[in-house]
C-alpha cells in the first residue's frame, strides 16, 4: 500500500511538473509558425499604419479634417439612403393630397408627375436600385413577368446609355428630391386664371387689405350687444311659449 501511495505522489508531481511546460510549448509553436508570424506581421503592418495616421493628422490637421469630414458625410450618405418602401409611401401621399383638390386647382406639373409614377407603378415597370451613396428609381420597359420575346430576349433589352432618361427619381439624404421638387406647389395651378384679364392677374400691394380686414373683424367682436327691456321681454315671452305641433 505504502509502495502504491509512492507511485502516485511521483506520477502526479510529474504531471504537475510537465503541464506548464507544455502549455508554453504549444504557445510557442503556434507564434513561431506561418498563422502566428503572418498575424503578428499584419498586426504590426496596422499599428504603423495607426501611429503614421495619427502622425499625419497632427502634423496636417486641416486635411485630416477634410478627410474625416468626407468619411463621415458618406456614412451619413449611407445610413439615410431610402429605400424602395419609403419610396411608395411618399408617392401615395402625394396622390392622396392631390385627391383632396378638385382638378382646377392642382399643379400640372405634380399631377402629370405622380400620375406618370402611379401608372408605372400599376403596370408594373418601376425598378429600385440602391447605390450604397443613393438610391435611384427608373423604369423598365416591360414587368419581371412579361413572357414576350422583347422582354425576354438579351438583344432587345434597353441600353446602359438610355439609362439616364428612364431615371425617374433620386434618393438622397432621406429624401426623393424629384417627386419633393414636382409635389412643392402642388396646390397652385396657374392656368386657373388665364380666363381673367391682365390687369386682375397682377396683384399689387395697394390692393391687399387683409390687415385693414382683420382689424374690422377685431371691431366687430369687440361692440357690445345691447337689448331693449322691450326685445328682452319679446324674447322671454317667446322662450316661455309651448311649441304646437300640427297634425
Amino acid at each position: 500500500g505504502e509502495m502504491a501511495a509512492r507511485v502516485v505522489r511521483r506520477a502526479l508531481s510529474l504531471g504537475a511538473g510537465v503541464g506548464p511546460a507544455a502549455s508554453v510549448s504549444r504557445w510557442q509553436r503556434l507564434l513561431n509558425s506561418r498563422i502566428g508570424v503572418w498575424c503578428k506581421s499584419l498586426l504590426s503592418d496596422y499599428t504603423d499604419a495607426c501611429k503614421d495616421v495619427v502622425v499625419g493628422a497632427w502634423e496636417r490637421p486641416l486635411r485630416a479634417a477634410i478627410y474625416t469630414a468626407v468619411l463621415a458625410g458618406a456614412v451619413v450618405s449611407a445610413r439615410t439612403a431610402p429605400d424602395e418602401h419609403s419610396f411608395q409611401v411618399a408617392l401615395l401621399e402625394a396622390s392622396g393630397e392631390l385627391l383632396l383638390l378638385s382638378p382646377s386647382e392642382r399643379s400640372p406639373t405634380t399631377d402629370c408627375h405622380v400620375q406618370a409614377l402611379l401608372k408605372h407603378r400599376e403596370g408594373g415597370t418601376l425598378r429600385f436600385s440602391n447605390l450604397l451613396f443613393c438610391s435611384v428609381v427608373y423604369s423598365s420597359p416591360y414587368a419581371p413577368e412579361c413572357q414576350l420575346y422583347a422582354a425576354q430576349c438579351k438583344n432587345l433589352k434597353p441600353r446602359w446609355v438610355d439609362f439616364p432618361s428612364r431615371v425617374l427619381d433620386v434618393g438622397f439624404g432621406g429624401r426623393w428630391w424629384m417627386l419633393h421638387k414636382k409635389a412643392h406647389d402642388y396646390d397652385i395651378n396657374d392656368g386657373e386664371f388665364e380666363q381673367l384679364s391682365p390687369a386682375q392677374r397682377i396683384v399689387l400691394h395697394e390692393d391687399l387689405h387683409s390687415q385693414r380686414n382683420e382689424q374690422l373683424h377685431e371691431l366687430r367682436y369687440r361692440q357690445p350687444v345691447t337689448l331693449t327691456d322691450e326685445q328682452v321681454r319679446q324674447a322671454e315671452q317667446v322662450r316661455q311659449e309651448p311649441l304646437s305641433v300640427k297634425v
